[in-house]
C-alpha cells in the first residue's frame, strides 16, 4: 500500500515538472508561431510580454495596453506600433536574410537556405548569426535596433514574407523591463491574416 502511494506521489511530481525547473504544470511555454486576423477584435493583436493576443475587452471597449504590434487595423495591409500610451517602440526589417545551405557529396538530399531568424542573437551590443558552417556571422543591420527609440506616436511597417524584423519597446517611467525579440513573417493574406515565427532575444 505504501508502496503504490509512493509511485502515485512520483507520478505527480513528475507529471508537474517542467524542463526550465518549475512545477507548475498549468504553465506553458507560449507558440513561436501565431498568427493575427485582420477582422478580430482581440487576435489582430499581439502581446509579446506574454506570448498572447493583444486585446482585451474592457468596460465595452477594446484596450491594446499590453500590445506592441497590431495588423490590419490602423493602416490598412500594415503591422502598426507605437500605439500604446507610455511605451515606446522601434521595428527594423532586416530583409530576406538567408544562410544558403552547404552542398557536401554525401548529402542525401539538396540543401535549402535557412532565414537568420532561426540563429539570430545579441551579444553585447553584437548581433550574430550562424553560418552554414557553424560560423559566427555578424549582423550589421540589426544594429539601429539599439538605437534611441522613437517617440510616442503611431508608426507603421509592411509586413513581407520571409523577412526577419526585429522589434524592441521601453514603457516610459514603468520598471518593466525592456523588450527586444524577433519574427519572421510566414504568409500574409491581405485584409485577412498575417503568420509570423517569434522569438525573445
Amino acid at each position: 500500500m505504501r508502496q503504490s502511494a509512493l509511485v502515485a506521489l512520483l507520478c505527480v511530481a513528475v507529471a508537474g515538472f517542467q524542463p526550465d525547473g518549475s512545477q507548475d504544470s498549468q504553465r506553458q511555454a507560449p507558440d513561436p508561431v501565431v498568427t493575427l486576423y485582420a477582422r478580430d477584435d482581440l487576435r489582430s493583436s499581439f502581446d509579446f510580454r506574454n506570448g498572447r493576443e493583444g486585446g482585451r475587452i474592457v468596460d465595452g471597449e477594446i484596450l491594446l495596453d499590453d500590445a506592441q504590434i497590431v495588423f490590419d487595423v490602423f493602416q490598412e495591409g500594415m503591422l502598426s506600433f507605437g500605439f500604446t500610451r507610455d511605451e515606446r517602440v522601434r521595428i527594423i526589417d532586416l530583409g530576406p536574410a538567408y544562410v544558403p545551405g552547404l552542398e557536401r557529396a554525401t548529402d542525401h538530399a539538396p540543401k535549402f537556405s535557412v532565414s537568420i531568424f532561426h540563429t539570430l542573437f545579441l551579444s553585447g551590443s553584437q548581433f550574430s548569426y550562424l553560418g552554414a558552417t557553424g560560423r559566427i556571422l555578424r549582423s550589421k543591420e540589426a544594429g539601429p535596433i539599439l538605437d534611441p527609440l522613437p517617440g510616442e506616436g503611431l508608426y507603421h511597417v509592411a509586413p513581407e514574407v520571409g523577412h526577419t524584423y526585429l522589434l524592441r519597446a521601453k514603457h516610459t517611467g514603468v520598471s518593466r523591463s525592456e523588450l527586444l525579440v524577433k519574427f519572421q513573417i510566414i504568409d500574409v493574406r491581405p485584409r485577412r491574416s498575417l503568420t509570423m515565427r517569434w522569438a525573445r532575444l
